[in-house]
């Protein structure tokens, strides 16, 4: 459980940074659209997280990894 949750954190984190940087370089002004971010931010890694867990068994960063 507590690997899942590092997992995700790791993974909103990048998809963050990843989604700050394509704002700060074409100007899409994402912080006027919070839906939109929410759902870049929060629904995309926890998508990803569940997907990982029902397919490979491990937590997205951890099977990305290799580890």
């Amino acid at each position: 459980m507590i690997d899942s949750i590092i997992s995700w954190l790791l993974n909103a984190g990048f998809i963050s940074i990843l989604v700050a940087l394509a704002d700060e370089k074409r100007g899409y002004q994402i912080e006027e659209h919070q839906l939109l971010a929410f759902f870049l931010v929060f629904i995309i890694p926890t998508i990803m997280e569940i997907v990982s867990e029902t397919l490979v068994g491990k937590p997205f960063v951890w099977w990305m990894l290799g580890v």
